[in-house]
């Protein structure tokens, strides 16, 4: 590949030789990037591979055999996983920025790999913590063999480099295994059988230290990445050479596990995790996960999630083969966001599919079949009555100083007009962040009580479930909190036998499941309304039947 075609393979594997392949040139100085004189062409990306600590605490307590083995189990995952990424994420950049509408997959890179066993010092001191930093230069082949500038495909919403991520680690628990060392899965794929919660927290120092520091960022709220990504920057201590040998290093973090009671033979003797899923199974499951929180997904997250549930029990062939020959899977399109080459296969499910006709039958036939809320023959002198209560409202709460203040937006009124007045069972209502749609709820709402109706707000989070409670529905609850409900008895016989009014919020975020079960309820039920912001994003307005706003 690369290494042969810029004559690497008898150049010096040296310091000299990666600046000359970081500068734009080889050792034989063979060219393949002209530097510009702006300084601002990138060299190279770093893409670095980290064991779950559990790994780290193996290498530590083991023997010099043992820990040689599962070194070249971490390198035979990282070397698996680049050439992962460079057979369906590596692009030649062609055009002006690499802005070339088609991109050309030219299956080749060039990677320097650099294997790290410490992590950054907390308080001068380091945890051990095996890493591989792979140093991707910014070169490839062009369709004519000539030599080009790279870029990388990660995919929609970075799902294909996560995706890169998951096989990695799976494909490490698999080769742990095959060490004859058990699994158990974690949060974020696996770690070792017999290697506590509590023994991963004593060598992971410096994540704690950016977690704390993290929240101290963020206050009162919730720590995301930015406060990760500030943390890790504020709290990094200098890297110091180091002045002892590796050997030297090995005995030490193995005194620190012994004095915790973690011994290598407690991990040979543990016993993992057992996995009660077949290949084929837990590929399914993986699809019926995704499949719960939208009609569809790209292929990459699919892979993503059946990595991530697998702990080393089936080799990532098997994983592969079993989604290939899934045969509840659709392959509808394949997504090109040609800015950025992120190109993503968007697959969906035969089960979704009879799922959406089935609502969409049921929407249709459901049309001109009920009362309207609003049965009177002026519906724009409700409204602009319903504006007038609206605005003494706002003005007893000392939000608004005068009743010709406030007026609904030709949306708001547009999506009053159709929820109030429509004969349909189903009522879409689609409006941008910011339109005004919790004000058109709360009227809604309050001239269906008016009018004797039962209101039921549905979201499809807890937290979203705290914002549509604003709109003073007299039950707030999730989706799937609702779908459980109806299990009840009781409760079906309350939807069945009085008149509700039923809001789905950000419906475009239910599971189709919880949104069939909403709907097949709503059979029963006066009025539906669902309501779905950001209709660009989502598959899903097709069920609207009707939309304003």
């Amino acid at each position: 590949g690369m290494v042969r075609e810029l004559q690497l393979d008898k150049a010096p594997i040296n310091g000299e030789t990666l600046k000359g392949l970081l500068d734009g040139h080889t050792p034989d100085g063979v060219v393949f990037k002209k530097l510009k004189n702006t300084g601002e062409r990138r060299p190279a990306t770093d893409l670095t591979f980290s064991a779950p600590k559990s790994v780290s605490l193996a290498l530590a307590t083991a023997d010099e055999q043992m820990r040689q083995q599962i070194l070249e189990a971490h390198r035979q995952a990282v070397r698996a996983t680049l050439e992962k990424i460079e057979q369906e994420s590596v692009i030649a950049r062609y055009g002006k920025g690499g802005g070339e509408t088609e991109a050309y997959y030219s299956k080749k890179m060039l990677a320097m790999t650099f294997e790290h066993y410490d992590s950054r010092p907390v308080d001068g001191m380091s945890d051990i913590d095996i890493h591989t930093h792979c140093l991707v230069m910014n070169v490839t082949q062009g369709r004519n063999g000539e030599f080009k500038a790279m870029q990388f495909d990660w995919g929609k919403s970075s799902e294909k480099i996560q995706m890169f991520g998951a096989f990695y680690r799976s494909k490490l628990a698999e080769n742990i295994r095959g060490l004859g060392l058990d699994t158990y899965k974690s949060q974020h794929n696996f770690e070792i059988a017999g290697v506590t919660p509590e023994h991963i927290a004593a060598f992971s120092r410096r994540t704690e230290q950016i977690q704390t520091e993290a929240q101290k960022l963020a206050g009162e709220g919730s720590v995301d990445e930015s406060h990760k990504r500030m943390a890790k920057f504020s709290t990094r201590e200098q890297k110091v050479k180091a002045e002892m040998a590796i050997e030297e290093f090995w005995d030490m973090n193995k005194a620190r596990a012994h004095e915790l009671g973690l011994t290598f033979e407690d991990m040979k003797t543990a016993q993992g995790q057992a996995q009660e899923l077949g290949p084929d199974a837990l590929v399914q499951s993986c699809i019926d996960e995704l499949s719960q929180g939208s009609s569809v997904f790209s292929l990459d997250k699919l892979r993503r999630e059946v990595y991530n549930s697998n702990y080393g029990v089936y080799s990532t062939e098997e994983l592969d083969e079993a989604i290939r020959n899934n045969s509840e899977l659709v392959e509808l399109r394949e997504e090109t966001q040609s800015k950025y080459y992120s190109k993503s296969t968007v697959v969906t499910t035969k089960a979704t599919i009879e799922r959406e006709y089935y609502m969409i039958q049921l929407l249709k036939e459901s049309k001109g079949t009920q009362k309207p809320i609003y049965e009177g023959n002026d519906i724009e002198g409700a409204i602009r009555e319903l504006e007038r209560e609206k605005a003494r409202e706002l003005i007893k709460s000392g939000r608004l100083q005068r009743v010709e203040d406030f007026q609904y937006s030709p949306g708001q009124r547009a999506a009053l007009r159709s929820a109030l007045t429509t004969t349909d069972q189903f009522v879409g209502i689609i409006g941008a962040a910011g339109a005004g749609k919790t004000t058109a709820m709360q009227t809604i709402v309050d001239s269906a009580r008016r009018a004797g109706y039962r209101t039921i707000a549905i979201a499809p989070s807890h937290s979203a479930v705290q914002e549509v409670a604003d709109a003073g529905a007299d039950v707030n609850m999730t989706a799937a909190m609702y779908k459980e409900k109806l299990k009840d008895p009781e409760f079906l016989s309350q939807i069945q036998n009085n008149k509700h009014l039923i809001i789905v919020d950000e419906a475009a975020m239910v599971g189709d499941t919880s949104l069939k079960a909403v709907i097949d309820s709503g059979q029963a039920v006066t009025s539906t309304v669902l309501r779905r912001p950001r209709p660009d994003k989502s598959s899903r307005g097709r069920r609207c039947l009707q939309s304003v706003a």
